[in-house]
């Protein structure tokens, strides 16, 4: 590739692989984004902190 993924393109990335698995939720690029969200609150970390990483 010349050049990296486009923002767009990790969705369509993520939901083929679950397809693949044979996974029958609709995973998006949205997912994985979510749970880092919400594995890092449950952990405790500040919201401030969370949302930065999610930029």
């Amino acid at each position: 590739m010349d050049v990296g993924l486009q923002p767009e393109s990790i969705g369509d990335v993520v939901t083929r692989a679950g397809e693949h698995a044979g996974i029958e939720i609709r995973f998006t690029g949205h997912s994985p984004r979510r749970g880092l969200a919400t594995s890092s609150r449950l952990k405790g970390h500040d919201q401030i902190v969370i949302a930065k990483q999610g930029e």
